[in-house]
């Protein structure tokens, strides 16, 4: 068979605009004009660059060039389906994130994506069927000038309509807005040139005075004079846990006669438990929800702080508590390098981390050593600490995709419940549950308990909105709206645990931009720090409210209080993630 080489190249280019546009169509994100006309574009632009390469080399440079669309489609694909969003240059940062989450990602790949990769398989066997030989041409600028001259006009398309709408063209909501707009292809572009624009941010003097306003205008508001003294107050341990995944719908779930969570019930008969608050996490994910907790800041709209800002001035928890005299010790059991915690940590104030290469490890559960073995060895390590100490846990075993071996599975569940996603899901939260009983045992043992408060929260969901269907039949057993989803399986669970507590629950909405000066309120020193906590002491809200950035559960803000669900923030709301972003972008706190 013969074929030129200008007919083998149309066809490659064709297989990249099919892939390219599938990408749409398999993400579920409609494909406009404007998306369509912009990827059109940057391939025609390509193709005119290739008109300067020798034609010899065309078929090797265009295979090259499929398998990188190829391997960024797919990609992108796969963090949509984890995600919902698709990636951005702040992804690559987290490249590293990835050592140990290869069954998480199996787990997503679904049979239609290796359908992008039957070419890759077919073409090399299709070139060795055909001789290509060289056509009649035109000087190849003039070529390059026609693909160039209507790859530009495509690509102006869309900006050139906006522009007469009177609207900006470049405008980004959020990463999916793009994508909408102007392709896969045009997002990635846009935002390459969105990073390299505030790779090095300098806040103005107007900057600089919008966060001092911010926080002036937070503090004369009206306070909650006649909140009374923590009845805690005092140089009491602290032992902050957060665990992986865990959402409030299984605090005293039953399944059949099993429960799901029986320390953690019991745990509430001596907790002060706020079932409402929401995950406000966007990209950075279990990292995001540390910034929450340990900072009372938003996470930034695009990326994750842990990577971009390590060595930023930050006023975290850690920090104030060592100014009071505690030792402060942060404990996971993943490797040190995962979300970047070895090179934060030092910045928030812990004097020391415990990562995986810390521990014997003696059980491998998932992605690192299993939570039992994690906390039964660190018990050791906070006695010899001395008293007062500040202790963060960060468990890990109930991480997507949730497989805890057989042999350390305890909750009985129906054979097929327990073949499914949310039968895995319960497993290992039950897995964690029993982690956190020996713990508490180990610690009352060892006498830490009694002189020790113990705050617990969830990271982020586990189970998502496209899960709900499954909810529907395995857990409420009845349709869920869309309004019982948002205030009863979106929620993770926030509680302070103490011996002396009589239980009680508190109905108030937050989020976890509360969790800290709550905390702090708990231990009797919120009226000493804070001054740039952007979050509210639950205990003086009355019914509360919660910010949910767009991100891991919305496409779009959402604003939750006790009388609605609102799609988009006002202005007001919207300015404290604004104010957020720029303290951190910005490393406002080095003044």
């Amino acid at each position: 068979m013969t074929l030129t080489y200008t007919k083998a190249a149309v066809l490659m280019f064709l297989l990249l605009l099919v892939k390219s546009i599938g990408f749409s169509l398999l993400a579920g994100i409609p494909l406009g004009l404007g998306a369509f006309a912009t990827t059109m574009g940057l391939l025609l632009i390509m193709a005119a660059v290739v008109c300067f390469i020798p034609e010899k080399w065309w078929m090797p440079i265009l295979y090259g060039v499929n398998v990188i669309v190829t391997v960024d489609v797919i990609s992108n694909l796969l963090y949509m389906d984890y995600y919902g969003a698709p990636m951005t240059v702040y992804t690559f940062y987290q490249i590293r994130n990835l050592q140990g989450l290869q069954s998480s990602i199996g787990s997503l790949f679904q049979w239609i994506y290796g359908l992008y990769l039957l070419d890759l398989i077919v073409l090399p066997f299709w070139r060795r069927k055909v001789r290509l030989v060289s056509g009649s041409r035109k000087p190849v600028y003039f070529y390059a000038l026609v693909l160039f001259v209507m790859g530009a006009v495509l690509i102006s398309l869309k900006p050139a309509r906006m522009i007469l709408a009177e609207r900006q063209p470049f405008r980004k909501f959020d990463s999916l807005d793009l994508v909408k707009s102007y392709g896969i292809f045009g997002h990635q572009l846009l935002d390459a040139a969105a990073y390299a624009k505030g790779l090095h941010y300098s806040l103005s003097p107007s900057e600089k005075q919008r966060i001092d306003q911010w926080f002036q205008q937070k503090h004369t508001k009206k306070q909650d004079l006649s909140l009374a003294p923590s009845p805690l107050q005092g140089r009491k341990n602290l032992i902050m846990i957060q665990v992986e995944s865990l959402q409030s719908f299984v605090i005293n779930l039953k399944i059949g006669t099993e429960e799901v969570t029986p320390t953690l019930n019991r745990m509430l008969k001596h907790s002060y438990y706020f079932p409402h608050v929401y995950p406000q996490t966007i990209e950075g994910n279990s990292a995001d929800a540390e910034l929450l907790t340990q900072n009372s800041l938003y996470p930034i709209k695009t990326g994750s702080v842990y990577f971009l800002y390590p060595t930023n001035v930050y006023r975290a928890l850690p920090a104030m508590l060592k100014k009071e005299g505690y030792h402060t010790l942060a404990v996971h059991g993943d490797e040190g390098s995962f979300w970047n915690r070895n090179a934060i940590y030092p910045s928030f104030g812990f004097e020391d981390f415990m990562d995986i290469s810390d521990f014997r490890q003696d059980e491998k559960i998932g992605m690192g050593l299993g939570d039992k073995t994690m906390f039964r060895q660190s018990v050791s390590v906070l006695k010899q600490k001395g008293q007062p100490f500040y202790a963060f846990y960060i468990t890990l075993s109930s991480h997507m995709p949730f497989e805890i071996p057989e042999k350390k599975q305890h909750l009985y569940l129906p054979s097929d419940l327990k073949a499914t996603q949310i039968g895995r899901y319960l497993e290992s939260i039950h897995y964690t549950d029993e982690a956190l009983g020996m713990f508490l045992k180990q610690l009352e043992k060892n006498g830490l308990l009694n002189n020790s408060i113990i705050v617990l929260y969830g990271d982020h969901d586990g189970l998502f909105l496209k899960d709900r269907p499954a909810m529907e039949r395995w857990i409420a057993r009845k349709p869920i709206s869309n309004e019982t989803w948002w205030r009863e399986f979106t929620p993770i669970p926030f509680l302070i645990y103490h011996p002396d507590i009589k239980g009680e629950t508190r109905e108030t909405i937050g989020g976890q931009v509360d969790i800290l000066p709550t905390t702090l309120y708990m231990l009797g020193l919120d009226h000493k720090y804070s001054k740039w906590l952007m979050g509210k002491n639950l205990f003086a809200e009355q019914s509360g409210s919660a910010v949910i950035p767009h991100g891991d559960y919305a496409q779009k803000p959402i604003f939750i209080t006790a009388e609605h669900i609102r799609s988009g923030l006002s202005k007001e709301q919207q300015e404290a993630l604004d104010v957020s972003d720029l303290i951190i972008r910005g490393d406002y706190f080095k003044k």
